[in-house]
């Protein structure tokens, strides 16, 4: 048994949200990059998200404000990172 195997970063319990198409669609394309060892970015978001700026903002913020996602801030303005948090933490 490998022990430096990382469990993948998807929760099941996203899909019992009830939340829009594209706000689920964000959170499995930031558990992507966050499998991959990529930095979840605004930038990098936006560079394979589908939609225009504006959807992602707006799904962005909706996982935001379910604790699903946290933000850190940058110095310029559309450089934002940010971090997958655990269920627990999830506003469910």
């Amino acid at each position: 048994m490998d022990r430096n195997c990382k469990l993948p970063s998807m929760n099941q319990a996203i899909f019992h949200l009830n939340l829009e198409v594209e706000d689920t669609s964000l959170y499995l394309l930031c558990c992507s990059l966050a499998d991959a060892g990529e930095t979840i970015s605004f930038r990098d978001l936006l560079s394979v998200w589908n939609g225009d700026r504006k959807s992602l903002e707006k799904s962005i913020r909706v996982l935001e404000n379910s604790r699903i996602l946290a933000v850190h801030g940058t110095a310029e303005k559309g450089d934002e990172t940010y971090t997958l948090l655990p269920v627990e933490k999830w506003k469910i």
